[in-house]
């Protein structure tokens, strides 16, 4: 047993010699050529799968370090060095998004403070895209939230990136955004008009718009009529323009430059005003700042001396005085009410008109509702008297005279300031002419080279044929309402003095009618065309005037009046209330044509045929020529 032992130990001792000698002769070989011992030692390592060398990921195919393109359980891409690719990426022409672990993502991905979205195959969508929203993503694959321009338009998309429509809050104010979510400028009806300006915000309060100012409310809204705000008030009209200047609402206002109502005491112009807490303009007496004031119907508050019913004196401020006041080297003494006793004094023949002072009175003065004139003497003036070159007629007693007069053998017309007439005038809807010493003339008299006939009334004959009837209504044709220029054929009945039946044409009455009487005033055919505003009152008159046309299948002429009932059946004659009127024009066998005011709100013709529906009658003036 020892034997063997011993043997076991000198046979491992000389193994354990020989692997010394040969590690001895390897190492000899590796100091020879270490180069072929490092590759052979890497050939021994086949690595495959992912591997991570200093923080950066590899991937290894039997030793193989791959690049580009890689499909495991994802997506990846491995760079020129074989890095594998993580984050916002281009390959190729397009960007794709990979995970932290590499992985190329798709559908909505949250990375770097934003959204981004990439299709099945990866790419990072740009531009409009829509999943249930429409949503915008920007050059750089971004989600675009907030307002955002898009092209030529602007667009706004929440925080979870969705277009918006319709009302829009944000940023402290509203936008207003389309069905196709353009964000809209400008004006926008919606229920209300609202104003969104030049960056899409909705106006509120008092904001310019072109040329003409706006109040919007604190929703938005467009405000019309008055309007308080800012601590006064401002008016706009129908289409919310604030008004400036004159505005007429029941009473008169005023409205400053920056359209803000003026009250109390305020010069406009040459002029001074006084307006009340509500802003309307006050006329007459004015009690206000512990004292009194007048204005006149124009409301022009006035200064200087001042006559109702007593004298009064108003100061330079236009303040009414009281107590001892001297004027032009003049004591005078107003009582607690203000008034100067006036009265008449009679001296050599002469009446003089005196203040409680013994003031004379001179020049034009107002006494007892009638005006008498003194001389720089004092003295009243009876008879014809030339004052500024203008003629004036005073009776026996003084008073100035207006209307007819008749001196000597002529007949002389004053008007209503008392002042002779010259040359044409138009008196109670009859033409007259004076000459230069103011005597109406009668029969044939040549005036400017053409012969005009005045009947023994001295009212002038008018000799307008049935053509120039018609030529006088055709000047108006194209006059309308929607650029106001229908106004100045209202303007014209209107100078019909008196009116009829006393009724002032507004411009937002119906005017067929109207434009038919104010050619008859312009023609001067008032004696032979009823003037009326209505077409039934005008059919009244002209039945009494012996001149209205029963028979719808009356031929007519030019210059003949047609009258419209829209009720006409066509059963038999219509005898109902006119509806409309014109002016026959041309008349072509059974045709004829008519022109007519208030036709589609314009002076506009109408081709009718004869013995047609809706012909109510006709008018035929007896032209005398």
């Amino acid at each position: 047993m020892k034997k063997g032992k011993l043997l076991n130990i000198a046979l491992s001792i000389a193994f354990i010699n020989i692997l010394f000698v040969c590690f001895s002769i390897i190492n000899v070989n590796a100091e020879e050529d270490t180069d072929t011992l490092n590759t052979n030692d890497e050939s021994t390592v086949m690595e495959s799968g992912w591997t991570n060398k200093e923080n950066q990921w590899y991937y290894y195919d039997h030793g193989e370090k791959k690049t580009g393109w890689l499909h495991t359980d994802y997506w990846y891409y491995l760079d020129q060095d074989g890095k594998m690719v993580t984050g916002l990426a281009s390959v190729g022409n397009q960007q794709y998004y990979f995970n932290q672990s590499g992985a190329m993502q798709t559908g909505w991905i949250q990375a770097d403070g934003t959204y981004y979205y990439a299709n099945n195959s990866g790419y990072i969508q740009k531009g409009w895209l829509h999943k249930g929203s429409w949503y915008y993503l920007d050059q750089d694959g971004k989600m675009v939230t907030g307002l955002a321009s898009v092209g030529n338009q602007q667009y706004y998309f929440d925080q979870s990136g969705a277009m918006k429509t319709g009302w829009i809050q944000a940023d402290g104010t509203y936008y207003y955004a389309n069905n196709s979510g353009y964000i809209q400028k400008g004006w926008l009806h919606k229920g209300s008009w609202y104003y969104l300006d030049q960056d899409g915000k909705m106006a509120t309060g008092l904001v310019s718009v072109g040329d003409e100012q706006c109040y919007f409310d604190q929703s938005g809204a467009m405000k019309t009529g008055w309007i308080q705000a800012d601590g006064t008030y401002y008016y706009a009209d129908n289409n919310g323009y604030i008004q400036k200047g004159w505005l007429h609402k029941g009473s008169w206002y005023y409205l400053d430059q920056d359209g803000k109502m003026v009250i109390g005491l305020a010069s406009v112009g040459n002029q001074q005003y006084y307006f009340d807490q509500s802003g309307a303009m006050k006329t007459g007496w004015i009690q206000a700042d512990g004292t009194y004031y007048y204005a006149d119907n124009n409301g022009y508050i006035q200064k200087g001396w001042l006559h109702k019913g007593s004298w009064y004196y108003l100061n330079q401020d236009g303040k009414m005085v009281v107590g001892d006041y001297y004027i032009n080297d003049q004591y005078y003494y107003f009582n607690s009410n203000g008034d100067l006793q006036l009265g008449w004094y009679y001296r050599d023949n002469q009446y003089y008109y005196l203040d409680s002072n013994v003031v004379l009175v001179k020049g034009w003065n107002k006494i007892t509702n009638k005006w008498y004139y003194f001389n720089d003497q004092g003295i009243m003036q009876t008879g014809w008297q030339l004052i500024n070159n203008q003629w004036f007629y005073l009776n026996a007693y003084g008073d100035m005279q207006t209307g007819w007069l008749k001196s000597g053998n002529k007949w002389y017309y004053l008007n209503k300031s008392g002042v002779m007439v010259t040359g044409w005038a138009q008196i109670e809807w009859k033409w007259y002419y004076f000459n230069e010493d103011g005597a109406a003339v009668k029969d044939d008299v040549v005036i400017d080279g053409k012969t005009y006939i005045f009947r023994d009334d001295y009212s002038w004959i008018s000799n307008c044929t049935r053509k120039e009837f018609v030529e006088r209504a055709k000047r108006y044709l194209g006059c309308n309402e929607k650029d106001g220029s229908f106004k100045k054929i209202i303007d014209s009945y209107n100078k019909l003095d008196p009116l009829p039946r006393g009724y002032k044409v507004k411009y937002t009455d119906s005017w067929c009618m109207t434009f038919v009487s104010a050619i008859v005033r312009e023609c001067n055919l008032l004696d032979l065309i009823p003037v009326e505003c209505s077409c039934g009152k005008a059919v009244e008159k002209a039945q009494s005037m012996g001149i209205w046309q029963e028979n719808d299948a009356y031929v007519p002429q030019i210059g003949d009046i047609i009258m419209y009932d829209w009720d006409d059946n066509g059963n038999g004659d219509n005898t109902g209330w006119p509806d409309h009127v014109g002016i026959v024009t041309e008349v072509n066998g059974n045709t004829f044509k008519v022109i007519e005011g208030n036709k589609n709100d314009a002076v506009e013709y109408r081709t009718m045929n004869v013995n047609s529906k809706y012909i109510r009658g006709f008018i035929i003036p007896k032209f005398l020529s």
